[in-house]
């Protein structure tokens, strides 16, 4: 089990709004139980998943809702990211909702607040894309050298990827 104060520190540098609220501890003491030892927080909102309000984060290896339910109850859905085929949003005007496929099935977070959802969606393609083998991965035959790094570049200017993860990516694609 992770530390309480380490995974604390994680959800609200993560952008997890405090839980100014009932529970707090009991709350992240909830997701200190179902993360990985080496498992990290990289983003994280607040919505509402099959009507119970709680946190979707999102980690190197899934995402991860967890809320607490009733007194002694608690929900836990992981989605890992070897599952899903695609992530969507759709917005209102103060709110959004993100929508999670994978196989068969489709799974909706609503409510998230607007203004926090395309930088979630954002870090969410970016981990895709490394576990995937998106446009960072190995270039498969229908994509050639050039358009990985342009696929690249583009990462790296809309601020998904640093100047240094660009650098190592782009060594790892010319090697190839």
């Amino acid at each position: 089990m992770r530390n309480f104060k380490e995974v604390e520190r994680e959800l609200y540098s993560a952008g997890v709004q405090p839980f100014f609220e009932l529970w707090r501890s009991r709350k992240v003491r909830l997701f200190a139980e179902n993360l990985a030892d080496n498992e990290h927080i990289v983003a994280g909102v607040r919505g509402y998943f099959r009507e119970l309000r709680g946190r979707l984060v999102a980690t190197e290896a899934r995402l991860l809702f967890v809320e607490r339910k009733g007194l002694f109850g608690s929900v836990v859905e992981s989605f890992p990211y070897s599952r899903i085929n695609e992530v969507a949003t759709s917005k209102n005007i103060l709110r959004g909702d993100l929508i999670i496929n994978s196989g068969g099935s489709s799974e909706t977070i609503r409510g998230i607040q607007k203004g926090l959802l395309t930088p979630f969606l954002t870090a969410v393609q970016h981990q895709l894309d490394f576990r995937q083998g998106g446009p960072i991965g190995t270039p498969s035959s229908n994509n050639d050298v050039a358009t990985q790094l342009e696929k690249l570049a583009a990462l790296r200017d809309r601020g998904i990827l640093s100047a240094e993860e660009f650098q190592a990516q782009k060594a790892k694609i010319l090697r190839q």
